[in-house]
Order: structure tokens, then C-alpha cells, then sequence
């Protein structure tokens, strides 16, 4: 018989019928099974037709026996009767791979391994060209090696481990490295998109709607110093630290590391708060000191510098006057934003901003005041107050005349869109920073220059002041050049840069939309100051 329970036969030679072998029902007891899964199939002459019908063939040979393509065939270590070897076949298991065509005779043809670590997809395939890398696996010419984490590799795609996008990883669990939808968002990180509109802001873009796909390919960075991110999810955000507080650098990954203030906060009571007027703070910048203050340290208000304001008149036997800083905001960032709360007019200057002092007034009690700080503590808390103070040393034909204490008090304008309003009159006075003239001593004679710090007092300018006759001329400051546009915010901007730039320019003035840069006056035994209103903080300056 050809194939009887999954098994063929093949019958070499001749045999009698009296062969007991020969006499079975089926035949099988006089044939040679070609062994547990091979097959057989009629391949040969049948010699009792004169061996030359082809038409007629039998399986009358071990070449008759066949497996198909994807099984394998092994001696089983048994030898038959007729001193030959047994043989058996079996499907090819997965992950390896068998012959690739039907196969005749009796031959050792194995079912062979796969290269290290690759996999068939099925049972019984025929080439090693089935053999492919799993999920998660990088294939290369010696075979698959899994991915390391961050990287991935689709299952059958023959090609080495695809890193994912930047600031993305994966876990180390091949199953979970298979496409690109494994790359997951790094604790630290979170996505970016430049191009989002505020108020969210690039560090909050919407994944509504987005596939997984989609989402594994937006942008990822550290997230920045106030924010930390927990990263885990295909669009994981930065999240931004409570209000005031911080972080110590980039890339945290937890809320527990908003442990620092934010710059223009400092610690009290065991939380930030907005730095009063007079300190700044700012940030985080690496100070670990043992405490946890002082600058640098993300925890410390620091107060503004003292200035100290030198005058050497013809007496040459005044005091310095000392100043406290102060700033035009609360959470002052950064020294730079320090001015003095009493500034001298600078000495590049002169020695008086006002040409006619008929303009200005006795201060209350000017006659029993003695020096500058008497004069200044006359002045409001709540004004722009212009202080001209005359030690009087030596007046006509040099002798000494009467002290002066006169004051000029403005109304603090709270509108930083005056300026454009073509009604308005205004005075802007630039402030000296306070630190960098805290150096003047009069040890030294070393007196304040009149560097800018860039911020400036604005206030209104009294009624009569207003008046061309006035107005256009030196009698409120000396005329540096042509006045020039101020009715937008870039050319307010442009005045104030001349002003920085010009040593001898003290501020300027604003009417009609237009700017006047201003200058001073050399007067001996003058001295001329602007206080600043208190608090210095309430007025959008």
C-alpha cells in the first residue's frame, strides 16, 4: 500500500506466495515501511509488466519514501531486519525550518535551528530565508540580539534597532520595543512644539485628536529650570512648579524638586514670596552653602546696595550721604534693577537740574535746615520730590550767603502709555544705578558718574512748567538737542537710549508727544537730588 496511518511502504524485490509475509490483508506485512511520517509514493517500474510499462509503477524502493517540503527526516537508531536503518519525519516546529521541496529516499535531512535568537512566524517552513528577528530584536549577520532600552525593531524587519526620537526611551521588555509607539517620554522631558500659540505656550500643546503615532514623533526636550516632568506616556508635559517656586536646574522629574524659589521670590516662613522693594533674587545659580542662603542659593532675598552720594564743595567738609537701595518692583530679579531711593544729580551732569530756581520752594522749615539730608527729609512720601540744596559758601565777592533748601514736588504718573497721549506733560528722570556707584567715597573723591541703569522716574510736570515760554527753554533743564518723538512705545524707547548714552543728560521732558533730552547746570555749593516716592513699587515704572 502507499501511505497506511501517515506512513508510506516500499517492497524491494521478489517474493513467493507462500511467503507467509505476503499473505496480510493490506499488504503491509510484506513491505518495508518507510518509517513514522514519511510518506511513499509509486516511483518505480513494476518488473512484472516485463519492467518497461512506465505507465504501471509501484514503490518498490527506498527512493519511493518522501517527505515534503518544511518536515525533516532522522535515523531513529533502530535497525530493521534487512539490516537498514529507520527513519522518521516530523513537521518542523517553529523556529526552525525543514527541506524546502518534497524529498525522496531515506536520507538524514534534519529539521535546522534558526541563527541565534531569530524565530519562524509558522510551523514547517522550508528556508532559512522563514527565519526572521522578533519583536524587539536588532537582526544582524550573526543573528538577533535584543534591543537596548531607547531603541526598538518591528518584528520580521531584518534591519538593526531603530533608536527612538530624542529625550524617548523605552522599557527593556522586548515586547514593549516593537514600533515606534514603545518610545515613551523620559522623566525630566517633556513634548515641545515651538509653534504653540500662547497662553499654553510650547511646553502645553493639545494631543487631542492626535493617534499614537503621531504623538511619539513631537519634539521632546529636558524641561526647563521651573518645571519638572514625569515623563511615561507617549505626550508626557512638563509640568510648571507652584507659583514661585523652582527648580535647581533642567530635566527634573519630580514636583519635589521645585525645592528652590523662583528668581524675584524668596523664602519665608517656610514659603516664596514676591522679594519686597529694595531686594532682588535671582534664582537658583549653584550656591549649596551650608544654610541654604545668601546669593545664589534660590532662597535669599538680597537688599539692594547703599549709595553713597560725595560732594566736594569749597568748604570741602561734607558729609557722604548714604542712600538705601530700592527697586520699581516687587520681585526685583537682579541687582540691575536696583536704584538708589535718593539719588545726587550725577557730577558729568552739574550740580542743579533747574536753570530758574524761581520755579522751585522753600522746603517747610528751610531756614533751620542745615544740610542736604535735612532738606530731603522734607519731601513727601508720595511725590517725585527734586531737592536743591545751597551750602552758600561763599556767594557775592566770596563771602558766605543763606543756605537754601528748595524743593520741586511732581505728581508720580502710574500710566507707562503717558507718553502717547498728546495731552500729556511729562518728566522722566534717569536713575543711576545703586551699585554701581556704591564705590564713590569722598576719602576717594571719587563722585558719582551719571551712568544709567535704564529704569526711569516718571512724573508730571507742574502746570506752570508747561508754558512755551518755559517749556521750550533751559530754565527745567538744559536743551541737549532737538526734541524728537515720543508718541510710541519704540521711540519713548529710542529717547531713553539717547539719554543713556549722553553722560551729561539727566532725563528729559514730554509734551506734545515729542521728547526734550535734558542737561544740568555748574553751580558751586549746590547739591541737587531726586527722592524717589515711597512706596516705590505701585507706580508701573
Amino acid at each position: 500500500p502507499l501511505n497506511v496511518a501517515g506512513q508510506g511502504y516500499y517492497r524491494a524485490g521478489w517474493t513467493s506466495y507462500s511467503d507467509i509475509k505476503a499473505q496480510g490483508p493490506n499488504g503491509t506485512t510484506a513491505c518495508t515501511p518507510c518509517g513514522a511520517g514519511i510518506l511513499a509514493a509509486l516511483t518505480d517500474v513494476d518488473e512484472s509488466m516485463g519492467g518497461n510499462d512506465t505507465t504501471k509503477l509501484v514503490a518498490g524502493s527506498s527512493y519511493s519514501c518522501y517527505i515534503e517540503g518544511g518536515w525533516g527526516m532522522v535515523p531513529t537508531g533502530v535497525i530493521l531486519s534487512d539490516n537498514t536503518l529507520e527513519f522518521s519525519a516530523v513537521l518542523c516546529d517553529k523556529n526552525t525550518y525543514g527541506v524546502a521541496n518534497t524529498t525522496y529516499g531515506l536520507q538524514s535531512t534534519p529539521c535546522k535551528p534558526c541563527q541565534r535568537n531569530l524565530i519562524t512566524l509558522q510551523n514547517g517552513s522550508r528556508s532559512y530565508t522563514d527565519c526572521v528577528n522578533p519583536a524587539g530584536y536588532g537582526y544582524s549577520p550573526s543573528g538577533a540580539t535584543q534591543c537596548p532600552p531607547g531603541s526598538y525593531a518591528p518584528v520580521g524587519s531584518m534591519q538593526g534597532c531603530v533608536q527612538c526620537p530624542a529625550g524617548r526611551t523605552t522599557d527593556s521588555d522586548p515586547t514593549k520595543q516593537i514600533a515606534i509607539t514603545d518610545c515613551y517620554v523620559i522623566p525630566g522631558h517633556g513634548i515641545f512644539v515651538g509653534s504653540n500659540p500662547s497662553p499654553a505656550g510650547p511646553w502645553d500643546p493639545s494631543t487631542s485628536g492626535m493617534n499614537d503615532t503621531t504623538k511619539a514623533m513631537l519634539p521632546v526636550l529636558p524641561c526647563p529650570v521651573a518645571y519638572y516632568g514625569l515623563g511615561g506616556a507617549l505626550d508626557s508635559k512638563c509640568v510648571k512648579c507652584a507659583v514661585g517656586t523652582s527648580t535647581a536646574g533642567e530635566g527634573s522629574d519630580s514636583a519635589l524638586a521645585c525645592d528652590k524659589c523662583a528668581a524675584g521670590y524668596g523664602m519665608q516662613g517656610g514659603t516664596c514670596t514676591l522679594c519686597p522693594a529694595g531686594t532682588y533674587q535671582p534664582g537658583y545659580l549653584g550656591n549649596d552653602a551650608a544654610g541654604g542662603s545668601g546669593f545664589g542659593s534660590g532662597t535669599t532675598c538680597i537688599a539692594c546696595s547703599t549709595t553713597r552720594s560725595v560732594y566736594l564743595s569749597s568748604n570741602r567738609n561734607e558729609t557722604e550721604f548714604v542712600s538705601d537701595g530700592t527697586t520699581y518692583r516687587k520681585g526685583a530679579l537682579g541687582r540691575e534693577e536696583c536704584v538708589p531711593k535718593t539719588a545726587q544729580l550725577g557730577i558729568d551732569i552739574g550740580t542743579r537740574m533747574f536753570d530758574n530756581t524761581s520755579l522751585l520752594t522753600n522746603a517747610t522749615g528751610a531756614s533751620s535746615i542745615a544740610d542736604p539730608a535735612g532738606c530731603m527729609a522734607n519731601c513727601p512720601k508720595n511725590k517725585c520730590c527734586f531737592v536743591h540744596f545751597d551750602y552758600a559758601y561763599k556767594k557775592n565777592a566770596g563771602s558766605a550767603g543763606t543756605k537754601q533748601c528748595l524743593h520741586v514736588n511732581m505728581e508720580v504718573n502710574t500710566d507707562s502709555a503717558a507718553h502717547a497721549s498728546a495731552s500729556a506733560a511729562l518728566l522722566f528722570y534717569k536713575m543711576l544705578p545703586s551699585d554701581a556707584i556704591a564705590a564713590a567715597s569722598k576719602s576717594s573723591g571719587v563722585e558719582a558718574k551719571a551712568m544709567s541703569s535704564g529704569l526711569y522716574a516718571r512724573c508730571n510736570l507742574p502746570t506752570a512748567w508747561t508754558a512755551s515760554a518755559v517749556y521750550n527753554s533751559n530754565q527745567i533743564g538744559k536743551i541737549l538737542e532737538a526734541p524728537a518723538t515720543a508718541g510710541t512705545t519704540t521711540a519713548l524707547a529710542a529717547c531713553k537710549k539717547k539719554c543713556d548714552m549722553m553722560s551729561t543728560c539727566w532725563g528729559f521732558t514730554v509734551q506734545n508727544s515729542m521728547c526734550q533730552l535734558r542737561g544740568g547746570f555748574d553751580e558751586q555749593d549746590v547739591r541737587s537730588f531726586f527722592v524717589n516716592p515711597d512706596p516705590s513699587t505701585e507706580f508701573s515704572w
